[in-house]
């Protein structure tokens, strides 16, 4: 495993030095004879990087979605370490722009997150870094995340904590719902009707046996969040939220 180094223009000064403080590493992650590609990011000399948000993206994007980056890097910035990888093989992706044959398969999506998981949590290299797993979860990535984390409940290091934004969780399996045991946090935009109406029912009546479950309204916002201010605003309820597990 190879650890590299961002290439930053010169005149990008600031994002260089802010970028070399951090331990960079592209990694393979292996799934039932496909293998996706991630990067792993750990700022270094920091205690808080000991503590690992794993990225779940929905069908049709990838890690090299600019709000799961934009975040990564707010994330990154307050120390915490961050995995961005790929939920689906190009191949994968091909199909399902033509045939959408991912687009709401949780399973599947579990199936990838698992095994990112259990990667970072096995590998020899990181297995005795990281002390504690949270997801950040984006529509059926978000779904994926309640599933994976009831079916990982026993692992260490422990899955701490969940992060869902503009997940439709009616995708989710009752049985996972019933099951989760760890704090979540839900997020959606204002004008994201149907996921606003969703997650309000979910947050009030369900997820039973967490600890703690958070549900958060962005102004303005709709599901993707392109609006002005609408995604500054999302990454602060995200850095908000992951450092209130260290007060």
């Amino acid at each position: 495993m190879n650890s590299f180094n961002f290439h930053t223009p010169s005149d990008h000064k600031e994002e260089f030095q802010f970028k070399n403080k951090i331990r960079i590493e592209k990694i393979s992650i292996g799934c039932e004879n496909n293998f996706v590609e991630g990067v792993l990011s750990i700022p270094r000399s920091s205690e808080v990087s000991r503590n690992l948000i794993i990225f779940a993206h929905g069908s049709g994007s990838s890690r090299f979605s600019d709000r799961n980056i934009f975040i990564s890097e707010k994330l990154l910035s307050l120390g915490f370490s961050t995995l961005l990888f790929n939920m689906l093989t190009e191949q994968e992706t091909r199909l399902d722009r033509i045939t959408n044959e991912f687009q709401n398969n949780v399973p599947y999506f579990s199936k990838r997150l698992v095994a990112a998981t259990e990667f970072v949590g096995k590998d020899p290299s990181f297995s005795n870094y990281f002390t504690r797993i949270f997801f950040f979860g984006s529509s059926v990535g978000g779904c994926a995340a309640i599933h994976s984390a009831v079916q990982l409940s026993s692992m260490k290091p422990t899955i701490t904590g969940i992060l869902a934004r503009g997940s439709n969780l009616t995708l989710c399996d009752q049985k996972s719902i019933d099951s989760l045991s760890i704090p979540i946090m839900l997020i959606v935009g204002e004008l994201d009707k149907e996921m606003v109406k969703i997650n309000e029912h979910y947050y009030r009546k369900l997820f039973i046996n967490c600890p703690n479950k958070q549900y958060r309204v962005i102004p303005n916002a709709t599901h993707l969040f392109p609006e002005p201010q609408a995604l500054e605003e999302l990454s602060n309820f995200t850095c908000d939220y992951f450092q209130s597990f260290f007060k």
